[in-house]
């Protein structure tokens, strides 16, 4: 990878995508001249979908979550497709750039998974030489973009419940698991870890023992999560992601990884540094907190049987 500032990737509430990055994203990914196809049709005529040739700005939230479930779902069962792929990079930083809506989180996911599914090997020759670093500093860091923290401190999570942890933080740290470098893992880790917000830090405490399986190599791909797992982790579309994304299932070609094992062990050996004492302290001493104390109950005991031993 080219040499670069590591501090690009740390984690810090508020600071959104890179404005470089994403302006060398668009410099580098014009439109595409003919309109994208659907990738599920039954009928003889297949749909477009035109209006992407048009003003992005003018077009809502909504009409733009098909096409991108298309790409995701298109490269993940079909296999590569120019045509998904080209588009896909269009829409990428420009859809990162949109003022934020309804459905700011769910285009991000969509991206996320769509970004799996078109560039499944971590370590692959990207279409301009900076465009993974670029990657994981828009894409990477849009989850800190200063509209998903309330007064710039507080996450605002949109799980159900802390035990399910919120998608696009979920599909966030799978992406940079995936695509860093494996020396860069444990510095970002430190900065997540590093975010004082108890609520962020219990986001993180169900995301580590929902994700589990994965982490410990038990899994290899999203989509292998057992039904009804209590520590929900999914996003958008995930369980599109199987590993397979050749289009050749008959017989199927050998799965690409979803991390990489150094990836995978730099992540395993920082987590077991993790010191939850002073949190859990805080939460448990807080009278403010009983609400997060109770939907706590047994998460760190949990959490050390899962890791410490790796200590």
């Amino acid at each position: 990878m080219t040499t670069f500032d590591p501090s690009i990737f740390h984690w810090e509430p508020g600071q959104g995508p890179h404005a470089a990055a994403l302006e060398r994203m668009c410099a580098a990914f014009p439109r595409p001249r003919e309109p994208m196809g659907e990738a599920w049709f039954m009928s003889e005529q297949r749909e477009t979908y035109p209006e992407l040739l048009g003003d992005l700005a003018a077009l809502t939230d909504t009409q733009i979550v098909p096409p991108l479930v298309e790409i995701a779902t298109g490269a993940s069962c079909f296999g590569p497709r120019d045509e998904w792929t080209d588009w896909y990079h269009y829409l990428l930083p420009r859809l990162l750039q949109r003022p934020p809506g309804p459905y700011s989180r769910s285009l991000a996911e969509l991206l996320i998974t769509g970004f799996m599914a078109e560039h499944p090997d971590p370590v692959g020759r990207g279409p301009y030489p900076l465009f993974r670093v670029d990657a994981l500093a828009t894409l990477g860091r849009y989850v800190m973009s200063p509209h998903l923290w309330r007064n710039g401190t507080r996450f605002a999570s949109e799980s159900g419940g802390l035990s399910d942890c919120d998608c696009l933080l979920s599909a966030s740290l799978f992406f940079r698991l995936k695509y860093l470098d494996a020396g860069a893992v444990e510095p970002w880790l430190e900065s997540v870890f590093a975010i004082e917000d108890r609520y962020w830090m219990a986001q993180i405490l169900f995301w580590l023992i929902g994700a589990h399986p994965i982490l410990s190599g038990a899994i290899t791909q999203p989509a292998q999560f057992p039904e009804g797992w209590p520590f929900a982790v999914s996003w958008n579309w995930s369980h599109a992601l199987r590993g397979n994304y050749s289009g050749n299932f008959d017989p199927p070609v050998a799965e690409s990884p979803f991390l990489l094992e150094e990836n995978r062990q730099a992540a395993l050996r920082t987590i077991a540094r993790v010191d939850l004492a002073k949190f859990i302290e805080d939460v448990q001493t807080d009278p403010g907190l009983q609400h997060l104390a109770t939907e706590m109950d047994g998460a760190a005991e949990r959490f050390a049987e899962l890791y410490a031993s790796r200590a």
